[in-house]
């Protein structure tokens, strides 16, 4: 039987309890977990407390209701239906026990890739369902988490956990920081063990809904002690890395079953016992009894001495005579079976009824031990910075300015921070099978967003040619379809197989907390097998036999190997492999296991093919190869499996993890010797790892500091690495964002030693490789490198035909932008070739293509039609398949180029307002898409967008970071936009961030959140004067403190001109925060004022249309107006003076003339920036800084004396018209005619 639906492993446990506090801290000092989530009236839980305790994969929380007569539900309420009713009935009938987080049962918590699927799939085959799908919103991060409920015996509920919230527990709780020094060395759960009355009846029910299979049976003799009584079944998925063994009570033995003494206590059925995983049970042991009397756990009282004499005969050379004393000093159990060694012991019930207990248990040499990381280890992660944001973490985007000119800066506020997330690379590394396409999957997605650092980036990489002399995707080259062959060692006398019925072994699972344990049985027989072992000697499906029973022999060996090539898809291999797999164990055929891999991972990547068969197979060839791996004398046969699996993206049954075990042994010893296609094979495969959940898994339990350190050293000895494979290796060393200057110049030296060898993906791959080398890590390839790589491709650019695929293209392009190279020798051929390949280009292409191009040259023209063919493919295809990243890169980009087509733009929006456009979308998606809306000065005409965005209004209130807030904040006040609903979120937002963590928000976001509401006017100030108030008082409290280091020139400008808003909002705390000094020297308002007329002096630049405005006026006031004498009206104009700076206003004019009277005119002449970019010739439609600046001008002038010269009324006219035009403007049109 197959699971009915991708299941990955124990997502967490929950304890309902009568005292949520001392519970969980009674763990917490007896485990050695850490606190990392909680739910209580801290948080605005009113319901309930829950406290969240973590130890590497293993997730407990603790549950408690408050009192019915005070409790009730409230907006921090994550699981809205919990009730208090059923709460009180479950403590008062369970005690402490496992119960889910929700409304429904007891727990057995997994994480799946759909729980919606789950669950539907689960109550289609007959399962009761008591909660349906259940979307739980994170507003912190805009990510979210499904949650379903299916029976599983008596108030058991199954749990199902998908979506992608990557917080320590559920979306809604609030996250606290891991302390690792906790640790006792807990690692994972390996099985959760339920008892209930009926065994047969609860184990065909549970099957039968999920699919899952039996992995073991015991029965009474088997296992039972003196106590026990029991008969017992496992259930498991798939991977069987779900265990589930259920228990029933047997009757008629010298004491009661322990079983049937839990269902009495427990009221029922439910969960007997968790067991926990550790990598040294004796350290974690030693710890665990030094707490047991001062508060900690209890343990089982020790078997007898004769028990531990009794082992070294039992157990044979499986553990030392100096572990057998630690074990017996220790109290730990022992048993062996097919598998390895088992270490474990139990605790006494945790609580007073004689219920729930915990099993510590450690695996020695069994092939299902997953080892956990240790709390240091690092793994890929990335992360992206958005608008504005400096970026803490290494790999980010955020520190590199976006270049634009200091006026256009002060112009829009000095906002506008820093360039946009950086992309996705198009294209992930190719399978390396002969299936034509490429695969798309996206590499590890990081959601962590540091308060400096919205947003995070999944790198979806470039193609990777077969590291096996076979290359895919379209970059040329051969293909084949199985893998080299490896270094086969003869073969050898079949070894017996045991006849068991339990994979899992006797012994494995169940002591049932007794005091002494049985011996696991085996057999010497090799051929009965039975149904729930490892195979048969013959295929019900009608598969190809291949002769398994013959000994030996390289023909036979060739014959296995031609029968799998010939099997045309996935139903005639599974049928090959469940017929012959044993014997190719037994004749250690390693070749034949090692092709068979390598075609259930290409007949599973064909169109139509079932991955769940796929996965069968692959489980049943792991477990064929699995007892080979301790043996293994050769890295290929280590590395060849391993990148099977890794094609195959299959990472369980433990193959993956042994063999890296297995090559990390003696140091790495095994990879000496290596050659190059089998390092590129090791690496890739540990950087396709970060993929995926489970890889992530694989690479947590190997000693991957020391395969790395142990393949460099191999690499950097070998002076003729092929340029393919230095590609390859080189893009691993991307992914797994390695620092290692040594190896990758080593390995870009011998890639441009070679160059004539490689192909166009080669290099594409070698390009885009130390762009992402040079913005992760800082690695700066040697310049006489980098001009041979770069030549290589310019050469290839030149060929006849289109040598790169477009994918190629789009990478080179982010590679090169990434490195700095702006060399127009490579630039333009490139460019060009990606405006031809524009209509292949999927929709990361065409946006990482713009993206780059506005780096490398931010002039559309310096381009050659590239950006306008990007554009066209834009348009024509209406965005389809643009996330919200895509659309907000490619509009900043095209702002960035001065790319001039409103049309874009608006089709870009359109497309943005449509239902899926911006589905999914986070705070700092929104913030992205309006800052780059803004930069462009398009502001949308159908408002539709507006609406969108505030819709989301709760979300932004609830997850903004201070950054987002800025941002929107600041494009909206450029936009003049204004929706009550989303600014009050977002000031709502703001005000909360500061109560609780002001040191979230940096000077910048103050800064431009307090401008962005002084350009919406006084009335908005005094409206959300309680977030006003808090954003003066911290930049006010941070000047003190730090003084020029804390604000800068630039934002203490903005500071000011929030200042003279606030004057006309009236007396209170928010003038007198600001006015704190007075103006004295030294204080922030002196500072502002100060910033605001050095600003105001350094900007009278007169523009060429200033300089023919204010050479008009002259004229006018010299030969027609002025004060002279002669005839006419003289006196009409009284002086012109040029850009003067207006007092106690830090702005300069462009122009003030004093007419007769006394009446003095600022006269402004506007050009293009001034207005919405999608609002031509429309005076009214000024940006938010005009509007600023026409308000505060007004004040001092005097409305009706600030007039503005927009610039379609002045280009392209002749000098009479010019003087008309401000003879009207200034009122003088009699006065002109009388002259």
């Amino acid at each position: 039987m197959s699971d009915r639906f991708t299941v990955h492993k124990f997502h967490h446990i929950d304890f309902w309890c009568a005292d949520a506090t001392n519970t969980y801290k009674r763990f917490q000092h007896a485990l050695g977990m850490s606190l990392v989530a909680k739910s209580d009236q801290s948080t605005n839980n009113t319901l309930y407390a829950s406290y969240v305790l973590k130890s590497y994969d293993i997730v407990f929380s603790f549950t408690a209701p408050y009192s019915k007569k005070a409790a009730a539900l409230s907006e921090g309420t994550p699981l809205r239906d919990y009730s208090l009713d059923q709460a009180y009935d479950f403590v008062n009938t369970h005690g402490l026990a496992v119960r889910s987080v929700g409304e429904w049962g007891h727990l057995g918590c997994i994480l799946v890739d759909c729980a919606k699927a789950a669950y539907e799939a689960s109550v289609a085959h007959g399962g009761k369902g008591v909660r349906p799908p259940t979307e739980l919103k994170d507003v912190a991060t805009g990510t979210s988490q499904t949650i379903s409920e299916v029976i599983m015996y008596g108030d058991v509920v199954l749990r199902f956990v998908s979506g992608d919230f990557k917080g320590p527990y559920l979306a809604g709780y609030e996250a606290l920081p891991e302390i690792a020094s906790h640790s006792l060395g807990l690692r994972r759960i390996d099985h959760a063990v339920g008892n209930t009355h009926n065994l047969v009846q609860a184990v065909e029910y549970i099957m039968g809904f999920t699919g899952f299979h039996e992995f073991a049976e015991f029965v009474a003799e088997d296992v039972g002690t003196v106590d026990s009584g029991l008969n017992s079944m496992v259930i498991a998925n798939n991977n069987e890395g779900i265990l589930m063994p259920i228990n029933e009570p047997t009757f008629g033995t010298p004491r009661k079953s322990q079983i049937q003494t839990y269902l009495e206590q427990n009221e029922g059925p439910g969960l007997q016992h968790l067991a926990l995983i550790t990598n040294d049970i004796f350290a974690t042991l030693r710890e665990m009894r030094k707490r047991s009397d001062v508060g900690g756990f209890e343990f089982m009282p020790k078997p007898s001495d004769s028990y531990y004499k009794s082992l070294p005969k039992k157990i044979g050379d499986g553990i030392t005579a100096e572990q057998i004393k630690e074990c017996e000093e220790l109290g730990i159990l022992v048993d062996k079976d097919d598998q390895g060694v088992l270490l474990q012991i139990f605790t006494k019930p945790l609580g007073d009824r004689p219920t729930i207990f915990i099993e510590i248990i450690q695996r020695v040499g069994c092939m299902r031990e997953v080892r956990e990381p240790a709390t240091n280890a690092v793994v890929g992660t990335e992360q992206a910075a958005g608008p504005g944001a400096s970026n803490s973490t290494s790999g980010g985007s955020g520190s590199r300015p976006r270049g634009r000119a200091a006026d256009q800066r002060e112009r829009h506020g000095g906002s506008g921070g820093e360039r946009p997330a950086r992309p996705e690379a198009v294209s992930p590394f190719a399978s390396a099978s002969t299936s034509a396409s490429a695969s798309t999957a996206t590499a590890l997605d990081v959601s962590n967003r540091s308060s400096g650092s919205p947003g995070g980036r999944g790198v979806r990489q470039p193609e990777r040619q077969r590291s096996d002399g076979a290359q895919a995707g379209r970059g040329g080259g051969r293909s084949t379809s199985a893998p080299p062959a490896s270094s086969s060692s003869s073969s050898s006398s079949p070894s017996s197989s045991s006849s068991s019925s339990s994979r899992g072994g006797g012994g494995a699972f169940y002591r049932g907390g007794g005091s002494s344990s049985s011996s696991s049985s085996s057999s010497s027989s090799s051929s009965s097998s039975s149904s729930r072992g490892n195979g048969s000697t013959s295929s019900s499906r009608g598969g190809r036999g291949v002769g398994s029973s013959a000994r030996g022999g390289g023909n036979r060996c060739a014959a296995a190997i031609q029968a799998i090539r010939d099997c045309g898809d996935l139903r005639e291999l599974e049928a090959l492999v469940e017929a012959e797999a044993t014997g190719w164990t037994r004749d250690r055929y390693k070749t034949a296991i090692n092709t068979a891999l390598n075609r259930a991972g290409q007949l599973g990547s064909l169109r139509g093919a079932d991955p769940a068969q796929s996965h069968r197979i692959l489980s049943l060839l792991a477990a064929a190869y699995l007892p080979l791996v301790a043996k293994l004398k050769a890295a290929a046969d280590c590395t060849i499996p391993l990148h099977a699996c890794a094609k195959a993206k299959f990472w369980g049954a433990g193959l993956a993890t042994a063999l890296l075990q297995r090559l990390s042994r003696e140091d790495g010893a095994l990879l000496g010797d290596a050659k190059d296609n089998e390092l590129s094979n090791l690496w890739w495969s540990l950087s396709e790892a970060l993929r995926s959940a489970e890889g992530q898994h694989v690479l947590y339990g190997t000693d991957l500091p020391l395969l790395l350190a142990a393949t460099s050293a191999a690499l950097v000895t070998n002076a003729d690495v092929s340029a393919r494979h230095s590609s390859n290796i080189l893009l691993a060393c991307a992914r797994l964002q390695l620092c290692d200057e040594r190896l990758t110049r080593h390995l870009t030296g011998c890639l441009t030693a070679q160059v004539g060898q490689a192909n166009c993906q080669d290099l594409a791959n070698a390009l885009y490789a130390l762009g992402e080398l040079a913005e992760d890590v800082g690695h700066k390839p040697r310049p006489e490198d980098l001009q041979g790589l770069v030549r290589a491709v310019v050469s290839q650019l030149g060929a006849a035909g289109e040598a790169f695929t477009p994918q190629a293209l789009a990478n080179m392009l982010l590679g090169a932008a990434q490195l700095g190279h702006t060399g127009p020798g490579l630039l333009r051929p490139l460019a060009a070739a990606a405006g031809r390949a524009a209509a292949a280009m999927d929709a990361q292409g065409l946006s990482n293509s713009l993206y780059s191009l506005a780096l490398l040259q931010p002039s559309v023209s310096a381009h050659g039609g590239a950006v306008e063919a990007l554009c066209g493919e834009c348009v024509r295809r209406r965005f389809a398949g643009f996330n919200p990243q895509n659309t907000g890169n490619s509009i900043w980009a095209l702002g960035t180029m001065r790319y001039g087509d409103q049309a874009w733009y608006a089709a870009a929006v359109e497309a943005a307002e449509q239902p899926a456009g911006m589905a999914g979308c986070t705070p700092w998606d929104w913030a992205h898409l309006w800052y780059a809306l803004a930069l462009v000065r398009h502001r949308p005409t159908s408002g539709g967008l507006l609406q969108r965005t505030a819709d989301d209004a709760v979300m932004l209130r609830q997850g903004a970071l201070p950054q987002d807030c800025a941002n929107l904040l600041w494009a909206f006040a450029n936009l003049r936009l204004y929706d009550e609903r989303l600014v009050d979120a977002l000031a709502g937002r703001l005000g909360e961030v500061l109560r609780r963590d002001p040191a979230q928000a940096k000077a910048q976001d103050l800064c431009n959140s307090l401008w962005a509401l002084a350009v919406m006017g006084p009335d908005v100030l005094a409206r959300h004067s309680a977030v006003v108030a808090p954003l003066l008082g911290e930049a006010e409290r941070r000047w003190n403190a730090e003084g020029a280091a804390a604000i800068k020139e630039l934002e203490a400008s903005q500071v000011w001109y929030t200042q003279l808003e606030l004057a006309h909002v009236g007396g209170g705390e928010l003038q007198r925060i600001l006015g704190a000094g007075d103006g004295r020297p030294g204080s922030l308002l002196c500072l502002a004022r100060e910033a605001a007329e050095k600003h105001a002096v350094e900007e009278v630049k007169s523009s060429d249309l200033e300089r023919q405005v204010v050479s008009a006026l002259e004229r006018l006031a010299a030969e027609r107006l002025g004060p002279g004498p002669g005839p006419g009206p003289g006196g009409a104009i009284a002086s012109v003076e040029r850009g003067p700076v207006v007092p106690g206003l830090g702005r300069a004019a462009d122009v003030v003339v004093e007419l007769a009277g006394g009446r003095r005119v600022a006269v402004e002449v506007d050009g293009p920036s001034h207005f919405l970019a999608n609002r031509p010739r429309d005076p009214t439609a000024v940006d938010g800084p005009t509007e600023l600046r026409n308000r505060q001008l007004a004040r001092v002038f005097g409305y009706g004396n600030v007039l503005c010269v927009p610039y379609w009324q002045w280009v392209g006219q002749g000098p009479a018209a010019q003087e008309a035009l401000l003879c009207r403007l200034l009122g003088l049109e009699g006065a002109a005619a009388g002259a």
